[in-house]
């Protein structure tokens, strides 16, 4: 199982007996007309929640999520690639250096090497190095794998405050 609670903003509003505040994501649309988030009638926003399972051969595999807003596709994709393409652990996939594009500059965590970011802006991407290591502006991602042999491993993103718990 996993589970990933993320609020965004806090609207402030609590109904009466459920102990949770709703969120204020109309901050999520674009204010600007006839783009595809842009706020009008009728009208809902696009969601980056992708609470996410890896399944092979009718086993899970993997399940991962993360809070984080608009970083949280990205978060979620790069950890996901880190454990199956570069075969990282569960806690180098969360921990390894993140970026983050939405269609104007690309934001960098500081331990992306320098001639990545050079690579990029030579392409003509305006580039920014966040001053942080381990930047919280990120998603958050938690992960939980199943190894083959039945044995779960895990890993909470050192960007945020989240947790795992395994039980064999």
């Amino acid at each position: 199982m996993s589970l990933t609670h993320t609020l965004g903003s806090s609207s402030g509003v609590v109904t009466p007996g459920l102990g949770f505040t709703w969120n204020n994501y109309l901050n999520c649309f674009d204010p600007r007309p006839g783009r595809v988030n842009s706020l009008a009638p009728g009208k809902t926003r696009v969601t980056m929640m992708v609470p996410s399972m890896l399944v092979e051969g009718g086993r899970p595999e993997v399940v991962l999520g993360a809070p984080g807003g608009t970083r949280i596709v990205n978060g979620v994709l790069q950890t996901l690639l880190n454990l199956v393409d570069h075969r990282m652990t569960p806690l180098e996939a969360v921990a390894a250096p993140r970026v983050d594009f939405q269609g104007e500059t690309v934001q960098a965590e500081q331990r992306v090497p320098g001639e990545v970011l050079e690579a990029l802006a030579a392409r003509g991407f305006r580039v920014n190095r966040r001053p942080v290591s381990y930047d919280s502006y990120f998603s958050r991602v938690q992960v939980i794998q199943v190894g083959r042999d039945g044995a779960p491993a895990g890993a909470s993103d050192p960007r945020g405050d989240g947790g795992i718990a395994l039980l064999a």
